[in-house]
C-alpha cells in the first residue's frame, strides 16, 4: 500500500480509537496489526497472498464473516471454493470475449 494511503487508514484507526467506536482491524499484518495488538483490539491476519485487495475479495470475506462468527457462512465459502473451477472459468469468458470481438 502506498505510503500516503496506509497513514489515512492508520489515521482513521487513531480517530476511531479517540471516539471510542467497535474497532476489527483486518490485516495481512504491519502497523495496523501491531496497533491492534498493542490497544487490545480484536484483530484477523489474513494471509499475505501478494494480490491486490480488490482482487482478494474471497479472502476479505472470509475474515468479515469470521469477525461477525458467521460459520455457514464461512462454511458454505468453503464449499464455492472446492466447486469453482477459476481456469475453465477464465477460459469460458476468453472464448466469449474473443467471439465478441469477432462478430463485431
Amino acid at each position: 500500500m502506498p505510503l500516503k494511503k496506509a497513514l489515512k487508514v492508520i489515521d482513521g484507526l487513531k480517530q476511531a480509537m479517540e471516539l471510542g467506536l467497535n474497532i476489527v482491524v483486518i490485516a495481512t499484518g504491519g502497523i495496523l496489526i501491531e496497533m491492534a495488538r498493542g490497544h487490545g483490539l480484536p484483530y484477523v491476519q489474513m494471509s499475505s497472498t501478494g494480490i491486490q485487495p480488490r482482487s482478494a475479495l474471497g479472502f476479505s470475506t472470509k475474515a468479515i464473516l469470521k469477525v461477525m462468527d458467521l460459520q455457514p457462512g464461512l462454511d458454505e465459502l468453503t464449499n464455492l471454493a472446492n466447486t469453482i473451477e477459476p481456469l475453465e472459468l477464465e477460459a469460458n469468458f476468453f472464448n466469449h470475449f474473443i467471439f465478441s470481438l469477432n462478430a463485431q
